[in-house]
């Protein structure tokens, strides 16, 4: 019976220094996520509000032009719902801030460790595929 394969790519991506901070930080799976605060927590809410702002308005500016036979209605209003859209996106990203770029490394970090222990792992008795980055086989340096 064949030994399952480990192809190059998976160990490539096991290797990069994303994925092995992230298991060397073993403790990132059990540590709590930061706590949300009210400015984070607004944060998100207009960045959220920003993408439920701008479509479905520049959609139903379209519809109307259409059905009153305005085209300027949708020309001049649709970069300007876009722009008050982009707006409350970046007053959004300005609320959340630090917060949320810590919350976005955790979330991160616990993401690719689970993504890793679960998808990059070699399986038990596989055999390499193909050479490493430096052109020998089974090396993963650089």
């Amino acid at each position: 019976m064949r030994a399952k394969s480990y192809p190059a790519w998976k160990r490539r991506l096991a290797g990069s220094r994303f994925f092995r901070r992230a298991s060397a930080e073993a403790a990132v799976r059990d540590v709590r996520p930061p706590k949300p605060t009210i400015r984070f927590l607004s944060g998100l809410a207009l960045i959220g509000l920003s993408y439920l702002l701008a479509w479905p308005l520049i959609g139903l500016l379209g519809l109307i032009s259409v059905r009153r036979s305005r085209p300027a209605l949708v020309a001049l209003g649709g970069p300007i719902a876009y722009g008050v859209s982009s707006a409350v996106f970046l007053l959004g990203v300005f609320l959340a801030g630090k917060d949320g770029l810590r919350f976005m490394r955790w979330a991160g970090y616990r993401l690719a460790a689970r993504f890793g222990d679960r998808h990059l792992a070699p399986p038990d008795g596989a055999e390499d595929t193909g050479p490493g980055r430096d052109g020998r086989p089974g090396s993963t340096d650089g």
